[in-house]
């Protein structure tokens, strides 16, 4: 996130951080499949930008 220019990378944290707590909430709610359509990008993302092995 360094090399992005500050604002973009504000906007890039916020998506992330948004989608955690609309996963957290889908599973106190008992829907994680409702939500997956908003959190499978945000994870995909974070797996590539981490190099994280897919699960």
């Amino acid at each position: 996130m360094a090399a992005l220019d500050p604002p973009v990378a504000v906007l890039l944290a916020a998506w992330l951080e948004t989608t955690a707590s609309l996963e957290d909430r889908a599973e106190e709610l008992g829907d994680i499949k409702g939500a997956a359509p908003l959190v499978n990008p945000a994870t995909r993302f974070a797996q590539s930008y981490l190099r994280a092995p897919e699960t």
